[in-house]
């Protein structure tokens, strides 16, 4: 599957700017979704979340289980791209 993306410019001309793969596509939605998860983890509510939930205890490994969680959730993206780079240098291509 690829998605087109065309510009309309004001005299009324259509370009072509990139055609985009499934696989570029499903990486950059991936991408924002580990960006938000990310940025909400380390948000001061979340933080104040895992302290209320688990008490003081939670002070010390809270850098650690963040730190967990972003190379586990970040794992995939290099799954994408990996089967991406190995299709692009194979020849063939799924439409």
């Amino acid at each position: 599957m690829a998605v087109e993306v065309a510009i309309d410019f004001k005299n009324d001309e259509k370009e072509e700017v990139k055609v985009l793969d499934s696989y570029s596509l499903y990486a950059a939605l991936y991408l924002i979704g580990f960006a938000a998860l990310h940025s909400f983890l380390a948000s001061l509510p979340a933080k104040s979340a895992a302290k209320r939930r688990f008490g003081s205890r939670v002070d010390p490994w809270y850098l650690v289980l963040f730190s967990a969680s972003a190379v586990i959730t970040i794992l995939p993206l290099f799954a994408i791209h990996s089967s991406s780079l190995a299709i692009c240098f194979s020849g063939s291509h799924h439409s």
